[in-house]
Parts: C-alpha cells; structure tokens; sequence
C-alpha cells in the first residue's frame, strides 16, 4: 500500500499493489474540471506536487500525440510535449523527470519505441532511449533506474539521471506488463510462446527464477496463454494474473506455487491488493477477492464490460472504471454506488479524496 500524498507511477508503488491510504469519493462523483487534448487521453493520470501528467494516443497510425502537464486544482495546462511517437501508456515522475514511454506503430509493420525522460518543471527534453519495438508497459523507477518492457521482448534498466542503458534482459516473447519492484528483484511477465512470471535482480539484470503459466491440464492449448499484466507484490510473494484463467501466488525468493485460483476467463487485470484481500477482473467480467494467504476466495460479483479493468482501493472502497464508475465494499462486493456520466474502461488516480481519470478526457472527480 502506497501513503504518499501523490500518484507517481502507475503502481502506484513500485510493488503495484493498486492501493492507497488517501481517501476517494465515498457517495459518487461531481466533476471539478474537464482538460481535453489534441488526441484521445487513455492513460492512467499520474500526480505529483499537484501536477497531474497524462499521455494521449493517435486515432490513426500517422497522428501525433502529445504528454501533458496540468494543474491538479483547476486543469489548466502547465506545458505539453509533443511527441514523435503516436501512443503512450502511463507515464512515472520523479523528483525532477516525468518518464514517457512512447509507440511508434507503422503501417509497414516497422513499429518502434523510446523512452524519454522530460523535465517535470517544464517539459523539456532531457534524454531519450530507443527500443526496437512498441512499448505498451508503463515505467517504474526505482533508486535511479527507469525499468521498462518492451514488444522487442527485453526488460531494460535505464540510469534515470543520464538515459544509458545499465542492462537489458531478454525473455522469448514480449514484455506488457508494468515491472514490480520489491526487495531488489524485478518481476515481469511475458506474453504469448513464453508465458513466464521471471524474476531478475534489479542491480546485474541476472535472472533469479523464472515460474511457467498455462500447465494445468485444463488450460485451452489453442490460447497461447501468457501474462499480460502488472505483477504485485507484498510479503515475500508475487501474485500474477495470466491468460490460463489462474491467478498465481509465487514465493518471491524462489518462484515456487504457493497456491493458485483458477477464475471464469483469463486474466488481463493487474491484480489491487488490500488487508489481505486480492482483487481483479476476468474476461467474463467477474470481479473476485480472493484471500491473498491460501488463495479461497471471498466473494465474486459479476459486471458488465470489466474485463481487463484494473480495480484500485482507497481507504476501504474500491473503484473499478469498467464501461462506468462504480465503487464497491472490500469486504463484500456491495456495490455501493455508480455513475453513468463516465464511459470507458480507465484506471483512477486517487489523491487527498479526489479522483484523476484519463478516458477521451482528463477529469478530476469529488464527492458531490
């Protein structure tokens, strides 16, 4: 769980456990500002010193789109960059950086991406890192170094100061899943043909275990399986959601199977973890909790169109941005309110009760 009076990555912790002590909108939202972009905004917002930065993505192939920084209390613009590239996923910010990784799809097939690290103040260049294909992962940035994934099937430690590569680890598939950081070990998956939960020291880039999804008899060979999400972590464990329909919990030391929790559909969903309580979406659009020490589960609801959304809790509700707002009782599954003004599928940012949502928009939300 994150305390910090900010969002700055898409985590919003480096362990990505998609929770935060900061409260969120308790009866339904009202919104305070609306900030619209040359493109569509469909990033998760990240926020610090009151500073919201959020990325766009081109409608076509050959659009522009831009990273913008804007006022966390009225949603003027601050400044904005405009990118080569035409999509990029979240962004992360430092004290001094907002880190972009940016996409590039042609085409001809000749896709490729970069990782720019901007001043936060002003949006100015500081350096950029060329990768050799898309890179559809958020960055996560730890003590200096820039983690990121890439379609080229490498995870990268970039120095976060100075835009060189410290080392490179190379998987057989590609890396969309937002790296988790934990106790000075890296955690990613891979995607199809490889289907791996790996884990590589932070410092050397050296793999420390590597742990197969989609071995279970009752897997559907014709699925290629793999994982395709943002791993968490927290003591001592990795829980990772993978195309199998399993939810996995890994001893982070070794990668043995602590259990596994097999759901209705594959798992796109990062998994938010809260008090002991795991909790994500399934392509059947399920929303489970399921008890993150032996894996049973405590309730299930069904909702319409959640699929890969991601679920995010905020001092004891959890919101889920699935087609429309809704908040619901961790203990639960109650639904205990929705709203039908915000369409889409978007994670939230929640900072000092108020709620950051980039979908076609970027929009601040209070309780009304």
């Amino acid at each position: 769980m994150s305390d910090q009076d900010s969002w700055p990555m898409y985590g919003p912790d480096p362990a990505n456990t998609g929770s935060v002590e900061s409260a969120g909108p308790k009866r339904g939202i009202e919104e305070t500002w609306q900030f619209s972009g040359e493109e569509v905004i469909a990033t998760s917002p990240t926020l610090k010193d009151e500073t919201v930065y959020v990325g766009e993505v081109g409608e076509f192939r050959d659009d522009q789109s831009h990273v913008y920084a804007v006022d966390a209390t009225d949603g003027s613009e601050k400044w904005r960059y405009e990118s080569a590239e035409n999509g990029a996923p979240s962004l992360a910010v430092t004290d001094e950086y907002t880190i972009v990784a940016e996409s590039r799809e042609s085409y001809d097939n000749d896709d490729s991406g970069c990782i720019t690290a901007l001043d936060r103040s002003t949006g100015a260049i500081h350096w950029q890192f060329e990768v050799d294909d898309v890179v559809y992962a958020a960055p996560t940035v730890v003590d200096g170094t820039v983690f990121v994934g890439s379609h080229d099937n490498n995870l990268y430690a970039i120095d976060c100061e100075t835009g060189e590569e410290t080392w490179r680890f190379r998987t057989n598939s590609d890396v969309a899943t937002t790296p988790a950081v934990s106790q000075g070990t890296v955690f990613i998956g891979s995607g199809r043909k490889d289907g791996h939960v790996y884990a590589v020291d932070a410092e050397t880039g050296r793999e420390q275990w590597r742990f197969k999804t989609g071995e279970y008899d009752d897997f559907n060979s014709m699925d290629e399986g793999g994982v395709f999400n943002a791993i968490a972590v927290s003591d001592g464990v990795v829980y990772a959601g993978a195309h199998d329909e399993r939810l996995y919990a890994l001893d982070a030391e070794s990668g043995d199977e602590r259990w596994n929790f097999k759901a209705e559909g594959g798992i796109d969903s990062s998994p938010a973890l809260d008090d002991g309580t795991l909790f994500f979406s399934t392509w059947e659009d399920n929303i489970y909790a399921v008890d993150a020490i032996d894996g049973s589960v405590r309730w299930k609801v069904d909702v319409p169109t959640s699929q890969g959304a991601r679920p995010v809790v905020a001092d004891e509700t959890l919101y889920i941005g699935a087609g429309i707002l809704r908040a619901f009782d961790p203990e639960t599954g109650e639904e205990l309110w929705n709203d039908k003004s915000f369409r889409g599928e978007a994670r939230p940012a929640i900072v000092d009760g108020t709620m950051y949502i980039g979908s076609g928009h970027l929009t601040a939300f209070e309780d009304p």
